[in-house]
């Protein structure tokens, strides 16, 4: 075990150890000039990423060949379409696993393959379609309190918080917090605080172009903002 940390750990305080289970006792040795590879799915209905296992596959085999393998594994249908990716690029089906330099322990995401429409309408709510766009929302996250801005906290008026995207503009903070009040977002009203007590600073003008990174400004700490449950738009509010 020295030898093994000299060699492999000689930066690190700890040695850590991977322990593989065999599935074919018969089989203790992985296949020869195999990499194995772990496998995650990003599972865009569900909006989660989730391990998969590990797999063996040739070196000099086509990234491509991945596809059968984790149908069956996923008990999908051979003809699912799929979309690998390392690490945040998408990985090309008839490159081999040589050319992209993948070794031992390297972590290949797959994902369904979506159409046009469906891609188009999941991105319109707020969702993300595929796992670049779920892995820059991880990035770019931060989390929003949301209070009433004049009634007191009750079933009603309740405090709560969501985790949006700086990238997300305004609409889509609305429509998230529209539907956790189940209050038409058009007729939410959203005011900023200042950051030392909390107290009510500007009313949030509707802007399609504003991110929640120009709502929030530069030196945010813990982003609080108010709400007001109107009974009108708030577009014929700032038309009068």
């Amino acid at each position: 075990v020295e030898i093994i940390r000299n060699k492999m750990a000689t930066r690190q305080n700890d040695l850590r150890l991977y322990l593989d289970i065999i599935e074919d006792p018969s089989k203790p040795d992985p296949p020869p000039q195999s990499v194995m590879i772990f496998l995650k799915h990003f599972d865009s209905s569900k909006q989660t990423l989730h391990g998969a296992g590990k797999v063996y596959m040739s070196r000099m085999s086509k990234v491509g060949k991945l596809a059968h393998v984790i149908n069956q594994r996923m008990r999908w249908t051979p003809s699912t379409p799929l979309q690998l990716y390392e690490a945040s690029c998408c990985m090309e089906p008839n490159v081999t696993f040589a050319q992209r330099w993948l070794h031992d322990g390297d972590i290949i995401c797959f994902q369904i393959k979506l159409r046009q429409t469906l891609t188009y309408d999941m991105e319109r709510e707020g969702l993300h379609s595929t796992l670049i766009t779920y892995y820059d929302f991880l990035q770019h996250r931060v989390l929003i309190v949301f209070r009433p801005k004049s009634e007191e906290v009750d079933k009603d008026h309740t405090e709560f918080s969501l985790v949006l995207s700086k990238k997300q503009n305004y609409d889509i903070m609305s429509q998230k917090a529209g539907e956790y009040l189940r209050h038409n977002p058009i007729k939410l009203r959203f005011t900023s605080t200042h950051a030392r007590n909390g107290s009510p600073k500007a009313i949030l003008k509707r802007a399609l172009n504003q991110t929640i990174a120009e709502i929030m400004g530069p030196n945010y700490i813990n982003t609080i903002i108010l709400y007001e449950k109107l009974d009108v738009s708030i577009v014929e509010l700032e038309t009068e």
